[in-house]
């Protein structure tokens, strides 16, 4: 039985409003056990027989369309996968005048999307390239209005990858 974390993409913003009690269930009704939401924005932890991150999020993504009506976009990691990410984080993240995020991303998207972002030369945020994810860290009060934010929301991106706050993710594994 291992223990994992999903993050699904886009939900209770923009009108699509799903409830964490809902979610759970969804997930418990293809075998999942030990579900648990944190925050209404789709963090779940979960144990699953199943060892094959691929095909659980498969399975994830199609219950969870099927159940609420829309393209589900789950993000599904190991627990010890999380926890090495976020120890990797790159940059110092005590200093308050900023936000800590990491960015999961679909295969094959972390370097473009790294690339185009350091060319912008932002003396605003920063990032770093890890292991599948971005690292980020942005000046707070500019985080929708950074050079980076711009980026990410373009069409070859915006679907394709989710973020989380670091305060978040160390919660999740709590």
């Amino acid at each position: 039985m291992g223990k994992y974390v999903s993050l699904l993409r886009g939900i209770n913003v923009g009108g699509r409003n799903i409830k964490m009690k809902d979610l759970q269930d969804c997930y418990a009704s293809i075998g999942i056990t030990d579900v648990k939401t944190y925050l209404q924005s789709g963090n779940v932890t979960f144990n699953a027989a199943e060892t094959d991150e691929t095909l659980i999020t498969k399975k994830l993504e199609l219950a969870v369309s099927d159940r609420f009506n829309y393209p589900a976009k789950i993000f599904v990691l190991v627990e010890d996968k999380l926890k090495q990410i976020i120890e990797n984080y790159p940059f110092d993240s005590t200093d308050n005048m900023y936000q800590y995020y990491v960015i999961f991303t679909r295969k094959g998207i972390a370097k473009n999307l790294y690339n185009q972002g350091e060319s912008l030369k932002s003396e605003l945020d920063k990032i770093a390239l890890g292991e599948g994810v971005l690292y980020w860290k942005v000046l707070k009060g500019i985080t929708v209005d950074s050079p980076f934010s711009k980026l990410l929301v373009k069409c070859e991106f915006k679907d394709f990858h989710t973020n989380r706050n670091l305060k978040t993710l160390s919660k999740l594994l709590s």
